[in-house]
């Protein structure tokens, strides 16, 4: 239900950035208190979803969003191109700054969005549903290491703070 006047776009960003922000929070803490990557990465992936799919949201509109995985990667290139989102981030007049790192979180940011089951299939890894590897073995996301996110290196945390920023803003419309 709609407040007095509010749209149904408008409603559905709130409620999206909402439950983005919880499930980020529980990303986070699954992930420092050690927990099976598994656990994290899905809750990663959901978080991520739901703050693309906020910020793409017409809030002018009374539809309903479409259903869909595909939104983060598309957010990540969207945001590229937004000097209000720069300014907002921190990176102020540093556009080239900004841009890089966007630009270094691309694929991390589509790998995300991939590793969705509805992307990954029955023969791919995703952290929510078991697979079968290369036609034989079954993997339950449990015994998979996702060493794309779990590998030391800047990405991930990089990542984790872009996120964090932005749902601790209340950043304009891409």
């Amino acid at each position: 239900m709609t407040s007095a006047g509010e749209t149904l776009g408008a409603a559905m960003r709130k409620a999206f950035l909402k439950q983005a922000r919880s499930d980020f929070v529980l990303c986070q803490e699954l992930r420092k208190t050690g927990n099976p990557s598994c656990h994290w990465v899905h809750y990663l992936q959901m978080a991520t979803e739901k703050l693309a799919r906020a910020y793409e949201m017409d809030i002018t509109s009374n539809r309903r969003p479409a259903k869909t995985h595909a939104a983060f990667a598309s957010f990540v290139r969207t945001s590229l191109q937004s000097s209000a989102w720069q300014k907002s981030l921190g990176y102020g007049n540093r556009t080239a700054r900004y841009k890089a790192l966007l630009n270094r979180l691309r694929p991390l940011a589509e790998l995300t969005e991939h590793i969705a089951p509805s992307f990954a299939g029955v023969e791919r890894p995703n952290p929510e549903y078991p697979w079968q590897h290369s036609g034989s073995r079954v993997i339950a996301p449990v015994e998979h290491h996702f060493s794309d996110f779990t590998t030391p290196g800047p990405l991930v945390p990089e990542l984790f703070h872009l996120v964090k920023c932005i749902l601790d803003r209340d950043l304009p419309p891409l």
